[in-house]
Order: C-alpha cells, then structure tokens, then sequence
C-alpha cells in the first residue's frame, strides 16, 4: 500500500519519531520520501480521531482573515512559557537587563488561542491565518527559526491541541491556514 505517494518499502525506512533527514548528506529524495511518510502518519491519526476535513472555499474573496502572531496573541497555559526559549533571553532574565525583550518569547501559545476562537468569531473572522509554530531553532518567538517542520514547539503547545484548535475552528465556521 502507499503512503500519500510512498512505496510502502520506502515507508518502513522511517520512523515516526526519526529525525528529518538532512537535504545536503542524504539528498532530495530522502527528504521528500520522510516527509510523504510523516504526512501519512499525520493523516492517519487524524482519521483515527474520527474528525473529517473541511475543504477549502470556493472563493477566497469574500473572506475574513485575521493573522496571529501566535507568541504575541494570548498565552493559555503559563507552564510552557518557559520551554525552549532562546539562551540570550535565559541570559537577560538572570542579569535583570532585558536589553532585546522585543526579540523574547512572551508566552502566547495555541491553548490561549483555542480560549479566544469565541473573540475571533464575534469579529466576523472566517480565516485564522497562524504564524509557524514549528518546533523552532533556539527558541525563536516569530515562528521562522525552524528546525524539525514534524513538530509543534513545545513552547506553543503540542500537535494535538493544534489538532483540536483547528477541530474547535472548523466547528464555528472558521478556517486555519499556516
């Protein structure tokens, strides 16, 4: 059987928590042929899940996007503000001189979007446009450091709260996009 693409002998090369592998050591193919399968793994514990998908609009046109910096929106679980945050942030907050604070991670993460979809919807958004909340090379708070696109960055939350975000948006009318 394939895997969204990949020969089932392929598939078993990988597994689901193997690291991605590396474009200039182990070539495109390797890369495409792990990222097919983790797609596959993905698609089927959605399935598992019971949930369907919702297709994507006819028209874009007549939507209402609203984009969320995910870090800087609202921070729904105060026990992964500190996970994964970059060194030099570490560093400030021991010495007491936040001399780059815009560049910190300030706790935003997908639970306290989950709590605002309510608030989105009473002002009229149909798209919620998601900064990457990929895990993220040294913490990196704007969502385009990443290191590993097969997870979520603990510091935003995991891959099934992003999973029932996305379930929680589906059911009041609303589309996610990354």
């Amino acid at each position: 059987a394939a895997c969204l693409g990949v020969a089932a002998k392929d598939a078993r090369k990988f597994k689901s928590d193997e690291a991605q592998p590396d474009m200039i050591e182990d070539g495109l193919e390797a890369v495409m042929v792990w990222s097919r399968h983790r797609l596959g793994v993905a698609d089927n514990e959605f399935k598992k899940i019971g949930w369907t998908r919702q297709p994507s609009p006819a028209s874009w046109n007549d939507e209402i996007v609203y984009y969320v910096m995910v870090d800087r929106f609202a921070n729904g679980d105060l026990r992964n503000d500190m996970v994964n945050i970059p060194d030099f942030q570490t560093e400030q907050l021991k010495s007491k001189m936040p001399y780059t604070v815009g560049d910190w991670r300030h706790g935003g993460d997908l639970e306290g979007l989950r709590q605002r979809l309510g608030y989105l919807q009473d002002l009229g958004v149909t798209v919620i446009w998601v900064s990457p909340v990929l895990l993220q090379a040294g913490g990196g708070a704007y969502g385009y450091y990443m290191s590993d696109p097969s997870m979520i960055d603990p510091g935003f939350g995991s891959k099934e709260l992003f999973r029932q975000l996305v379930h929680e948006a589906h059911e009041r009318g609303m589309y996610v996009i990354m």
